[in-house]
């Protein structure tokens, strides 16, 4: 199986209906934190779709913008896999819009907990399903089956999961789970425009703490 190693290297792959997911993540993150000053997206895209929703809301805020591709100049480019987080000087929030399926979630949560009061994220679970109108019956006659029989995604729905570079498939409460050895959650909730997709917004509970594994 063809992995799609450079996908995001590639403009095409980026979709303008991402910047629902979003705005309501920077709603969530403007309500929660209004006099935040400073963040950091990882994984910001080429028309940084984050940055210019907390904008709107908190035109004062310090933005530093991170890619595998340097968009342009308002973007550093880094590998996401190995970026040292505790380079994250006076930054109070890390933002993960659609990135931590394609990287080593475990590893880069640690590490962003670490060094940073709060984390913004969204998350796919394998568990989640988007139920729409125009999902056809038989379709979730098999979702129904998959979810509560098989306890778990398709084959064919993880092998296009794993094609489209995918590095990990938790469920909602694996992923929790994998929060709470941080984090405290504030806020969690299934995206308005993508139900497929979960919210989290996590305070940091081991920063500088002397956590070790």
């Amino acid at each position: 199986m063809k992995l799609l190693n450079n996908r995001w290297k590639d403009k095409s792959s980026y979709k303008d209906r991402w910047v629902l997911r979003n705005k309501e993540m920077a709603i969530i993150l403007n309500k929660y934190l209004p006099k935040i000053k400073s963040i950091a997206v990882m994984g910001s895209g080429p028309k940084q779709h984050f940055e210019s929703e907390i904008k709107k809301l908190n035109k004062n805020i310090i933005i530093k913008s991170y890619d595998l591709k340097k968009w342009n100049d308002n973007i550093k480019k880094i590998n996401l896999e190995k970026f040292e987080y505790s380079k994250l000087k006076n930054i109070e929030c890390v933002v993960f819009s659609g990135v931590l399926e394609y990287i080593n979630l475990s590893e880069t949560l640690k590490e962003t907990f670490k060094n940073v009061d709060y984390v913004l994220m969204s998350y796919a679970p394998i568990d989640f399903t988007n139920f729409t109108l125009k999902t056809s019956f038989l379709n979730i006659i098999n979702l129904f089956i998959t979810k509560y029989f098989t306890k778990g995604k398709s084959v064919k729905d993880l092998k296009s999961r794993i094609k489209a570079g995918w590095r990990s498939f938790y469920t909602n409460f694996e992923f929790i789970k994998e929060l709470s050895n941080y984090g405290l959650i504030i806020y969690f909730d299934k995206s308005k425009s993508y139900p497929s997709q979960g919210i989290y917004f996590v305070k940091s509970k081991i920063k500088n703490k002397g956590y070790k594994d």
